[in-house]
């Protein structure tokens, strides 16, 4: 189900996401996807991103302050994997 950012940030605060079909907005942001995969922790939501490869517009990011500093956000845009500070 297709859900807002500001949903996402509401629902997922605290939790690594996993989203497909994610919509962008003006400037390139992420406005909104679908979550498919949540946890709070980051390998275990990594682990489950293999079966979602042949999507597009995919993002995997920590939804809220981390507890520690991030280093990457991971972005599949038209099967290529960009990774972002």
């Amino acid at each position: 189900m297709y859900m807002t950012r500001q949903e996402i940030i509401e629902k997922y605060d605290g939790y690594w996401v996993f989203m497909i079909n994610c919509k962008e907005g003006e400037y390139g942001e992420t406005i909104g996807g679908e979550v498919v995969i949540h946890s709070k922790n980051m390998n275990e939501a990594l682990d489950g991103i293999e079966i979602y490869s042949n999507e597009e517009n995919t993002l995997i990011t920590y939804v809220g302050k981390p507890p520690y500093p991030l280093l990457l956000t991971m972005v599949q845009k038209n099967n290529t994997l960009e990774v972002s500070p």
